[in-house]
């Protein structure tokens, strides 16, 4: 027999703190992912380090090499502090300098408000960045040279490929773009050794063979970054996989897993023109609960852009609570769905996870079962659905025959 009561919204409030939490604490428990040095001027010591003044007319660019494409790029230059007093410091990561360069050249920028004196400052973290070559730019919007950039003058060992800086000459102010920095005309240092301390570290990414992702398109994607339990990978397809169970009064069970997973992919007609592709993901499994117990089931799917900036999400969360004297069943087959247009060549980042939980409080049993597998895929989709097709960008709950509430999210 099957009961009719489903969870009260305070209840419901309660479960979607407790899997934010989990998901939190296995974040947290999993530490960061190990980065390696991927550029380095390194720093000789004070004795060796002259500074290069940034003032409105004396702007200075260090280029550099990324000689892989990396995830979670975090970039540090030094900076020298000169007096007690000192205004903003603006730092900005192009693709290219020089007239000509616009907005859509930046990779990332900041305003440093108050930098400490001769120290290395976390300037920016990029998701993930393409091999290739890129521009680091100080400008200090300032009359008074109250910064600079120390560089080495005695010879050190580089790490990674760097170039002589580039520089706006103080003695020529017309050369200067105090409104855009980047698109200033620089001149190109002299000395080949000559380069400015910064440090660059991130994590390699590591494709696997490229595979076909149907319409013509060939996608290549990494291992990804796992966090938690139960998540395995082959070259486009994420599985999650978790059971949780709990009976007659046993400790409630949680257990997550998380994995971030940057791809790219190229049209087989080189065409540099967006392709539509769908992120679609499967979730199979079984609620099951009893006189009382709980089991929940949360699953999530996230498509960003290089820099991190969101481009789709779905959701869904099911719950099954069985009332005194009840059982309940709920056979899961979900589908979750992003639909986007994508450069071919650029970077993305997608993510997925899987959130299970199982409790008894009072003697009964709850049972959440997806070792059957969570899948997501990615595939050419064309054309993509109009806006009206498309499901609403609301919350969904519909109340099944058997009591059970439904939630999704998009």
């Amino acid at each position: 027999m099957y009961g009719n009561r489903g969870l009260v919204f305070s209840e419901l409030v309660r479960r979607l703190v407790a899997w934010a939490a989990a998901v939190m604490v296995a974040a947290t428990l999993a530490g960061p992912v190990c980065s390696e040095v991927l550029v380095d001027v390194p720093d000789p010591g004070p004795s060796h380090t002259p500074s290069s003044s940034l003032s409105p007319t004396s702007i200075f660019s260090q280029p550099f090499t990324l000689d892989t494409p990396a995830a979670n790029v975090l970039v540090r230059p030094m900076i020298d502090r000169f007096g007690s007093t000192a205004g903003p410091i603006d730092i900005y990561l192009t693709t290219r300098v020089g007239p000509g360069t616009t907005q859509s050249d930046v990779v990332a920028s900041v305003t440093i408000l108050n930098a400490p004196d001769r120290a290395y400052v976390n300037a920016f973290t990029v998701p993930a960045m393409q091999a290739g070559e890129y521009f680091l730019t100080m400008f200090n919007d300032s009359n008074v040279a109250s910064y600079g950039w120390p560089f080495p003058n005695v010879p050190v060992t580089v790490t990674g490929t760097i170039g002589p800086h580039r520089f706006i000459d103080y003695r020529f102010p017309q050369d200067a773009n105090t409104t855009f920095p980047p698109a200033s005309n620089f001149k190109t240092a002299s000395s080949v050794s000559r380069y400015h301390i910064v440090q660059i570290t991130g994590n390699p990414i590591d494709f696997l063979p490229p595979v076909d992702g149907g319409g013509g398109t060939v996608i290549q994607m990494d291992i990804g970054n796992i966090l938690g339990n139960g998540v395995s990978t082959d070259g486009k397809r994420t599985f999650h996989r978790l059971a949780a169970q709990s009976v007659n009064g046993s400790t409630p069970v949680t257990d997550t897993g998380s994995i971030e997973r940057v791809f790219t992919f190229e049209h087989d007609g080189d065409s540099s023109d967006p392709i539509d592709v769908k992120l679609v993901g499967e979730l199979v499994g079984l609620l099951a609960t009893d006189n009382l117990g709980d089991a929940s089931v949360r699953a999530t799917l996230a498509l960003a852009d290089g820099l991190g900036h969101s481009i789709g999400t779905d959701s869904v969360d099911l719950f099954s609570n069985a009332p005194l004297g009840f059982q309940e069943e709920i056979h899961v087959n979900e589908r979750l769905e992003i639909f986007a247009s994508l450069t071919p060549g650029a970077l993305y980042t997608l993510s997925s996870s899987l959130t299970v939980n199982a409790s008894s409080p009072f003697g009964g049993a709850g049972r959440a079962l997806f070792d059957n597998t969570y899948v997501v895929d990615v595939v050419a989709s064309s054309p993509i659905p109009e806006p009206a097709a498309l499901p609403c960008a609301l919350i969904l709950l519909t109340i099944s025959a058997a009591g059970q509430r439904r939630v999704r999210r998009r």
